[in-house]
């Protein structure tokens, strides 16, 4: 295998990741900038080591590029958007028959085990580098679960976020030992971690994982490499002493089911097992609430040990409110809309039943998700909008990087019906974080359909929205479809309306080039003083005033004041006050160049 399954024929847009970054040669992968590596406390296998890295390029199906693999979809319409990833790194020395093979089967069961509770596969490498073979293995991006609760902000819900997370992997595992008869054999917090797609517990690390029926048996990959047993400290008694047949005939999730309660005393102590007499006092750290479970998965005898299954009828294993939250998103696509708009109408409250680490990497991005797709109803755009400015969420860089900047943009394009009157009347809350990419190709035909919406209320928030959206906007934008949607506002039928149209355009004196200005404001003024709602006359009268560097003294004197002036008798006060300001501004305005002409100086004699 000199020079490794990685070939240079990679599809556009992969990146190559620099040697330094590694120290090995550097296989070409689809991530770039990747961090330090470190090794993970507990984790089975050959001596993996992760760093977190930027993604680069789709999601793969294919192993890296060996064989002529093109990108594919692995994870559904999330994958290719991830903007981070996961690198996992181990090197083997060629002589460790076992190492190997544990290595080998590790990449080869992650790359076909498709379920949501498995850490999800992106490419991998095996190449030799002198006296090793060294392995790298890219999924989605995912926390060592003792590294995230380290760093994780859980408060007070952090047992509850603990329970919820170990009734996850119990699922996985009953699940793989029911359906799919396999033993992971290493299930612990060492071969746990924590995706940042939804703060979801994910098993990984699968260099052991093999069928039960199979188990210590030659070629099977799972405990092919340990027939005189497993005497890891977080093994139960069977495998250490290598007694296969119990394993083959016991219950399917016994290995693993005392894997479970190796997870439950390390996920509350925050430190990996050192030995196996840590799990009789291991009561100390595990909650009393917790104890019968504990002791029942931790049972010597294989058939009384209680199993993954019945782990999750436990219902203090739930999660209580935090757990029901977190449940009710991973679900959203199954609940009916009334349960939907329930839901999503109280998302304050949601949020505060939620840690802030829960609210900015699950409540957060699902609710995005949910906007962005039709699952979520968009009366919640108003209130996620906010949560994510009291939360600060919005204003930290990987949020707004990964999450929100990308979900405004796909919620942008959606053609969910009242999805874009939310929009509208939002866009105080979301203008700053608007992708640039996409205000030509979304925002201005969101505002060109609101501006010639049959609906006055719409004709109006879309007004209001283009006041705001102007500094994104191209020039070309303002100068062309916007000018001429104002144009025909001027004449609309809803006075308030053609109050705000008139407003509007003086207001966006900043963003025409001059000619353009100069050309457009004194007719589009001049137009609306002959309105028969006063306000109209009184706003083009004031819109005179805010763009009379626009105009020159001949066009004051013969056209403007000409205009104007009847207003000074107008029937309404408003008008009239809104006329004196208009005319006196623009007397002072050509009294001053006639003086600086010196028009009014003494003539000599």
């Amino acid at each position: 295998r000199a020079g490794g399954r990685a070939s240079g024929a990679m599809a556009s847009g992969w990146v190559a990741w620099a040697a330094a970054a590694t120290g090995l040669g550097g296989p070409a992968l689809p991530f770039r900038a990747a961090g330090p590596f470190a090794g993970v406390p507990g984790a089975p296998g050959p001596g993996w080591e992760h760093a977190r890295a930027e993604a680069a390029g789709a999601a793969l199906d294919g192993e890296g590029a060996g064989g002529g693999g093109a990108p594919g979809d692995a994870g559904g319409a999330a994958a290719g958007a991830e903007a981070r990833c996961s690198v996992f790194r181990c090197r083997v020395p060629k002589g460790d028959a076992r190492g190997l093979a544990e290595a080998r089967n590790a990449v080869k069961r992650l790359k076909v085990l498709r379920h949501p509770g498995v850490l999800r596969f992106r490419a991998s490498d095996e190449r030799e580098e002198g006296d090793a073979f060294v392995f790298h293995l890219v999924t989605e991006a995912a926390l060592p679960l003792l590294e995230f609760l380290r760093g994780a902000d859980l408060g007070a819900q952090r047992e509850e976020f603990l329970a919820w997370g170990v009734r996850g992997v119990a699922g996985t595992v009953d699940f793989l030992s029911r359906e799919g008869g396999l033993v992971h054999g290493a299930v612990g917090a060492g071969a746990v971690l924590v995706a940042d797609q939804g703060l979801t517990w994910k098993l990984g690390f699968l260099d052991l994982l093999g069928s039960r029926a199979g188990a210590g048996a030659p070629g099977d990959g799972a405990f092919a490499q340990r027939a005189g047993g497993l005497p890891a400290p977080g093994a139960p008694a069977e495998v250490g002493r290598g007694d296969w047949g119990v394993v083959r005939d016991g219950p399917p999730g016994a290995v693993d089911a005392w894997g479970l309660g190796v997870l439950i005393l390390e996920a509350h102590s925050g430190r990996p097992l050192a030995s196996s007499g840590e799990l009789k006092e291991g009561l100390r750290d595990v909650p009393r609430a917790l104890h019968p479970e504990y002791k029942g998965l931790l049972s010597a005898q294989p058939p009384r040990r209680l199993s993954p299954g019945a782990l999750l009828e436990r219902a203090h294993l739930r999660g209580g409110a935090l757990g029901e939250t977190l449940d009710f998103l991973g679900e959203l696509p199954l609940k009916s809309p009334g349960e939907r708009a329930r839901f999503f109408g109280a998302l304050a409250k949601a949020a505060r039943g939620l840690p802030p680490a829960l609210v900015r990497g699950r409540l957060l991005p699902s609710t995005a998700s949910a906007l962005a797709f039709g699952t979520a109803p968009p009366s919640a755009l108003g209130p996620f909008l906010q949560l994510c400015r009291d939360s600060g969420a919005a204003e930290d860089p990987a949020f707004r990087e990964d999450t929100l900047v990308p979900a405004l943009g796909r919620i942008l394009g959606s053609r969910v019906p009242g999805l874009r009157a939310e929009l509208l009347s939002n866009v105080g809350a979301w203008a700053a974080y608007a992708p640039e990419g996409v205000v030509e190709q979304s925002v201005l035909p969101l505002l060109q359909a609101a501006l010639s919406d049959p609906d006055p209320a719409l004709r109006d928030l879309g007004l209001k929205a283009t006041a705001e959206l102007a500094p994104k906007l191209p020039a070309k934008a303002v100068n062309g479809p916007l000018l001429q949607a104002l144009s025909g506002l001027q004449r609309d039928p809803e006075p308030r309306v053609r109050v705000n149209t008139t407003v509007l355009l003086s207001r966006l004196s900043g963003f025409l080039p001059e000619a353009s200005a100069r050309r457009v404001f004194l007719n589009a003024f001049a137009r609306v003083l002959g309105d028969p709602y006063a306000p109209v006359r009184s706003a083009g009268l004031l819109a005179l005033v805010e763009t009379k560097r626009f105009y020159g003294p001949e066009e004051v004197a013969k056209r403007l004041l000409v205009a104007a002036a009847p207003l000074l008798k107008d029937p309404d006060p408003g008008a009239r006050r809104a006329a004196f300001k208009c005319v006196e501004t623009f007397v002072a305005e050509l009294r001053e160049k006639e003086n600086e002409a010196g028009l009014w100086d003494e003539p000599e004699g």
